[in-house]
């Protein structure tokens, strides 16, 4: 019989602290893109239609949303008000 074991104990049995941060901040990232993309299909845009307004080409808008590329901030806020929205950053 397969135990199910939760990602916390994986994490913890398998990762050092350090790893198990990166690890978290990755998926932070991850989310946030996959949040872009989320907002511009909302907005019933495609991915060409935001490389024609901001001047980012296609192909990096599709590595910007899937998590693949590592990008500034800049170009976050220049694909969010393309879609008519802000970027709001929260520290705590």
């Amino acid at each position: 019989m397969n135990k199910k074991l939760s990602w916390n104990t994986v994490k913890n049995e398998n990762y050092t602290k350090k790893e198990q941060e990166d690890l978290t901040r990755k998926a932070k990232l991850k989310i946030a893109m996959r949040k872009l993309k989320s907002e511009r299909e909302r907005a019933g845009l495609t991915q060409l239609d935001i490389a024609n307004m901001t001047n980012i080409p296609r192909s990096s808008i599709s590595k910007i949303e899937s998590g693949h590329r590592n990008t500034s901030l800049y170009k976050v806020i220049q694909i969010a008000e393309a879609m008519g929205k802000e970027v709001e950053i929260q520290i705590k």
